[in-house]
């Protein structure tokens, strides 16, 4: 009988993570620009009714728009509308960082328990087993960021809106300066910067669930590997970090944006934690050495005492034996 070894199971649920983790972070991405679409389509209508009223004082231009008053008014409408804005997405943001946190933490401790033997109890961070997750209280630097791309933008988007009224553009070229508004340098789209940084924040999220499950269980834990993304173009700082371990590496990953790296957890040899568990185990390492089986299949006892291939436990049946419940998030 051929038995999976701990590797190939490690490697194949470790992809397994990864997928389901990009699914939670897209899922909450699509959250995230479905407000700001919200947003956007405001942003037009504001701009189409003072195009319209402008059309009845004579016509679309700047000196009419400043003489009766247009213009301070649809400043303030773009002010008003992404400050709430702002305000609703930094809210959604810290509700899917903490969710994606949760469901790392909870992903990769199933992808670990699977791995060892049934002896040895995976531990869960607080967190992970409370209703919401909480993200640590350090400094979140990227709620100033995207407070200031959202102020630039402010201020560039009325500045354009101006710039086009001055050459009595057309309405679907005064509409068009809510996507055609480019704010910083190297300049970016408000949308993109936006979605950059909504990336990098969530990746290093999922990140910092996965870094927990393996302090937690340090006992269970051999080393964390960085390996590169599969997708093309990596840097050349993360090619350097490939297959070294994180005491080996300085930085963390996420190490910059679009960074698709990530931290695979290596669990100690299956042999030898058999070997250091209770006495049946001890036995059953015994049995498989008589047998020649690898210290690194994945094995268990049948219902006759036989040595037996180990079955992996789908996520979700897991989630139930550990009497926790996913609150609050996007699925």
């Amino acid at each position: 009988m051929k038995f999976p070894t701990q590797l190939s199971t490690v490697n194949r649920l470790q992809k397994s993570v990864n997928d389901d983790m990009e699914v939670v972070r897209l899922k909450w991405a699509s959250e995230l620009w479905k407000e700001w679409r919200s947003c956007r389509r405001d942003l037009i209508s504001g701009i189409v009714h003072a195009y319209m009223v402008m059309k009845e004082h004579g016509g679309w231009d700047h000196r009419r728009l400043r003489m009766t008053g247009m213009e301070n008014q649809l400043r303030a409408y773009f002010r008003r509308r992404l400050a709430q804005f702002h305000a609703t997405s930094v809210v959604l943001m810290r509700k899917a960082f903490a969710d994606i946190k949760k469901q790392s933490a909870l992903r990769h401790a199933w992808f670990l328990d699977q791995v060892v033997p049934v002896n040895k109890q995976v531990r869960l961070p607080d967190y992970a087993r409370s209703r919401e997750a909480q993200l640590p209280g350090d400094p979140e630097i990227w709620v100033d960021r995207w407070g200031m791309w959202l102020d630039a933008y402010d201020e560039a988007l009325a500045r354009n809106v101006a710039m086009n009224a001055m050459n009595q553009g057309s309405l679907n070229d005064a509409m068009a300066e809510v996507d055609a508004t480019r704010v910083n340098t190297p300049a970016y789209p408000i949308a993109g910067a936006l979605d950059r940084m909504f990336d990098f924040e969530a990746f290093a999220a999922q990140m910092q669930g996965e870094d927990d499950i393996a302090q937690t269980n340090e006992d269970l834990i051999d080393e964390e590997i960085w390996m590169v993304s599969s997708r093309a173009n990596v840097c050349d700082d993360c090619m350097d970090n490939e297959g070294k371990t994180a005491e080996d590496v300085d930085g963390d990953i996420p190490l910059h944006p679009n960074c698709g790296c990530f931290w695979e957890m290596h669990p100690k040899s299956y042999g030898d934690l058999l070997r250091s568990g209770r006495a049946e185990d001890r036995e059953l390492a015994a049995q498989m050495e008589r047998l020649g089986i690898d210290g690194g299949s994945l094995v268990i006892r049948n219902e006759d005492g036989e040595v037996a291939a180990k079955v992996v436990v789908s996520f979700g049946e897991w989630l139930k034996g550990q009497g926790v419940t996913l609150f609050g998030g996007v699925r």
